[in-house]
């Protein structure tokens, strides 16, 4: 049996370890209510520091503006955002103009005819004159009326109003000669003889007259256009 002596050895080694645990995590427990402290002053110490910073820029009569809206519609989160974040960069967006014929619709025989900006409308109205293809058939119209001028015959003549129709009907996408149908209100695709007669009358006028060239249409035929000239855009 165990002496008096031996057990209050062992039990004085039990508590000197006892103390010894306790010891440690009391220095590690320190430690972390340390580091937790330290973060705590830290972040007190940046919001102090903000708010000396936003009271800088106080208004006169010692009320803080409002947030700083973007273009975008987004607030800035404080005062301070608002002079140091700069605006996102807005796109340039590149607006196109689309063509004056683009979604205008004729009808026509076999159904809905779509014009097309390369598309001549025979008429004398603005609103036809205002369209792309009759706009791009002045042109041509105005290239070849010096030489149309200088012809000596009739035969040289007609090949210049044929080239101007060549022109027309060769393009990307293909132009057309449109005329209305006074009887039915409808629109048609012209023969390539009336296209060439129609460019002849238009070249003459442009060399006797010096006003813009309009696709001529017989008087009679302008109160039955306006009726029946049925446009809508795409």
């Amino acid at each position: 049996m165990e002496s008096r002596d031996a057990i209050m050895k062992q039990i004085a080694s039990q508590a000197a370890q006892v103390r010894h645990t306790f010891e440690t995590s009391s220095k590690k427990r320190s430690a972390n209510v340390s580091s937790a402290t330290a973060a705590a002053a830290l972040h007190m110490a940046n919001l102090n520091k903000r708010r000396r910073l936003e009271k800088s820029i106080l208004s006169n009569d010692g009320v803080v503006s409002p947030p700083s809206m973007t273009s975008n519609g987004h607030y800035f989160h404080s005062a301070i955002a608002s002079f140091t974040r700069p605006e996102p960069a807005k796109p340039i967006i590149e607006k196109t103009a689309s063509a004056v014929s683009d979604g205008i619709i004729l009808k026509s025989h076999a159904g809905d005819m779509v014009v097309n900006p390369n598309d001549v409308i025979q008429g004398n109205g603005k609103t036809t004159q205002s369209l792309i293809g009759n706009k791009r058939y002045r042109v041509w119209i105005d290239v070849h009326k010096a030489s149309f001028a200088k012809a000596l015959s009739q035969e040289e003549r007609v090949q210049i109003a044929t080239s101007v129709v060549n022109t027309v009907t060769s393009s990307a996408p293909q132009g057309r000669f449109l005329s209305m149908d006074v009887t039915s209100g409808l629109w048609h695709e012209m023969g390539h003889e009336s296209a060439v007669n129609m460019t002849m009358g238009a070249l003459m006028q442009c060399t006797t007259v010096a006003r813009p060239v309009a696709v001529q249409m017989p008087a009679q035929h302008a109160a039955v256009q306006q009726k029946t000239f049925v446009s809508r855009a795409a």
